[in-house]
């Protein structure tokens, strides 16, 4: 990618995106490296295939845009009329800022900032972890520039990237190869070292709460069996309490039946003897037999010769009729 170091703006990206219509747009994301928000940009996009060879030039001018100062911002570009590209390398020719000022690019000045970017690996991974997400290389030092470990190139008089703002004899000092392996290293230890400790208090932790959940289960269940003593303590208290009051309901009803028991069914009673529940056996009335009446009629028969009456007196014989 060619450069003018000084330039203020810096090309970041392309993404393709196509619409249901399958109509094509190209957003380019630009990082405005100044600090004064900018409202022009001129731009010169070449398309590339996949094979990396140029498929066309196209010149873009955008007015009335605004770009705050230290941040990023994305402008589009209409592929109707163009060919489909799988990237684009992009050279900023005209950049204006909002207070009229003017930067121009210097076609003498402009270099190669192809970036070797570390492959994916234990290093890269090394790297990112050590010095960040933004990480891709490794730092280099050039004749004219210095290369920070986000890519950017920079002059060899200026201290600060002026992409990320690390400090050259910071990123040198700490992110060689050596020095990013040792860092590494020494951070996987810590964060082993962390994660056992966590394991370790998340261990006593649980065994803290499952003591402190038995003892409450140990409370809760003495808890309950004085309740339940208490219960059968109070029911058999209750059932002795009813028990002796059948009892002295009965002697009373006893008592109060001798009292009011008439005095004829009494005198049959032994006086001497006291009172007892059992009843006294009682002879059952005689049942009347009933008498055979002789319904044939009586017919008396006349008293035999020498047969004597009921009182002694012979009996007389009337005259028969004359």
């Amino acid at each position: 990618m060619l450069m003018d170091l000084s330039c203020p703006v810096e090309f970041r990206g392309v993404e393709v995106l196509r619409d249901s219509g399958g109509r094509a747009q190209a957003y380019l994301t630009f990082m405005n490296l100044s600090r004064r928000a900018l409202t022009e940009l001129d731009v010169m996009v070449t398309m590339l295939d996949a094979q990396g060879a140029s498929m066309g030039i196209r010149p873009l001018r955008y007015r009335a845009i605004t770009a705050r100062g230290r941040a990023a911002f994305t402008l589009c570009m209409v592929m109707d009329d163009l060919p489909f590209f799988e990237d684009v390398r992009v050279t900023i020719r005209r950049v204006g800022f909002e207070k009229g000022d003017v930067w121009h690019c210097d076609e003498d000045a402009l270099m190669d900032c192809t970036v070797d970017e570390l492959p994916p690996g234990p290093d890269r991974v090394a790297l990112v972890a050590v010095a960040g997400t933004d990480a891709l290389c490794w730092p280099e030092e050039r004749r004219d520039t210095w290369v920070c470990v986000c890519g950017r190139f920079n002059e060899n008089n200026r201290l600060l990237c002026r992409r990320c703002g690390r400090a050259k004899a910071d990123t040198f000092a700490h992110f060689q190869p050596g020095a990013v392996r040792e860092a590494y290293l020494r951070q996987k230890q810590r964060a082993l070292e962390q994660e056992r400790t966590q394991r370790d208090e998340a261990t006593a932790a649980a065994r803290t709460k499952q003591a402190r959940r038995q003892q409450d289960y140990a409370r809760r269940y003495l808890a309950l069996r004085r309740r339940r003593r208490l219960l059968w303590v109070g029911l058999t208290a209750a059932l002795l309490v009813i028990w002796g009051l059948w009892n002295a309901g009965i002697a009373v009803v006893g008592a109060l039946t001798q009292q009011t028991r008439p005095a004829g069914r009494t005198a049959l009673l032994p006086t001497s003897a006291p009172y007892s529940a059992t009843p006294v056996p009682t002879r059952a009335p005689a049942t009347a037999v009933p008498q055979q009446v002789d319904i044939l009629p009586q017919i008396e028969t006349p008293p035999q010769a020498g047969a004597l009456s009921p009182g002694g007196a012979q009996p007389t014989q009337e005259p028969p009729l004359g």
